[in-house]
């Protein structure tokens, strides 16, 4: 507890397969308690797509999988030098070269509320965040 009557929790590390979970605490007098903020995940690369989707949008996709979920990260809309900053943070965090060796790869992802905001590499502390 704080000088503020808050209750502050910080929860690291976690084992390979298994969640690392951030915490956020609220005020004690509050009846929100507490709330995951953050997982980070292991998954493996499944599938890809970079192009132009049904409504004309050109974008890409990553979907992914690990023990127990699947999920896509991107989805935005790739336009003008933001397309190249996408593909490159992709790329870097998952540590190849060329898309085509994205498939098959370890990851980590950062999930945020359900939704994922980070894709990182398996091992080191690289990660993309758009």
């Amino acid at each position: 507890m704080d000088s503020f009557g808050s209750v502050l929790i910080a929860i690291a590390g976690g084992i390979a397969g298994q969640k690392d979970t951030l915490y956020m605490a609220w005020p004690r007098n509050t009846s929100i308690g507490f709330q995951a903020m953050m997982e980070i995940e292991n998954g493996k690369i499944e599938r890809t797509f970079l192009g132009v989707e049904g409504h004309g949008i050109f974008t890409g996709w990553i979907h992914m999988a690990g023990e127990g979920w699947g999920q896509g990260f991107g989805g935005r809309v790739l336009d003008g030098d933001y397309t190249a900053t996408w593909i490159r943070g992709v790329l870097e965090a998952v540590g190849v070269d060329e898309w085509e060796q994205l498939i098959g790869k370890p990851v980590r992802v950062e999930r945020t509320g359900g939704t994922l905001t980070g894709l990182g590499h398996y091992y080191k502390d690289q990660w993309y965040r758009p």
